[in-house]
């Protein structure tokens, strides 16, 4: 099955982030293909450099990462969302890309399930 993900919630929402981490990593180890992860909204923040390594935000955005390298899928942000959330591309994570509605639609024809956290 092909899986696409969007995250709406803030870096702060720890606990959001650590469900959508655990039951990404479920699906992979079941054999599913995670198509990408769309962030949007507060979640856009995600994908913001100026986090601490050591920081909430930081270790989340860099789970994210390392899942999405390892498993060859994008981190796909919303530019509306992330410009909205008081960012511009100088700040953008590397790991993650700045995308749009053209984007996340290409990737919600290309999945078989959508889950949004």
């Amino acid at each position: 099955m092909r899986l696409f993900y969007i995250v709406s919630k803030s870096p702060a929402c720890s606990a959001v982030h650590e469900t959508a981490l655990k039951k990404i990593k479920e699906s992979l180890a079941a054999g599913h293909k995670v198509q990408g992860i769309f962030f949007i909204n507060e979640g856009a923040q995600c994908a913001s450099s100026l986090y601490e390594d050591g920081s909430v935000g930081g270790k989340t955005q860099s789970s994210y990462i390392l899942l999405a390298k390892e498993h060859e899928f994008p981190l796909l942000v919303c530019g509306r969302a992330f410009k909205t959330c008081g960012f511009n591309v100088s700040v953008l994570k590397d790991g993650y890309l700045l995308s749009g509605n053209t984007e996340l639609v290409m990737k919600l024809n290309d999945c078989d399930e959508v889950k949004e956290f």
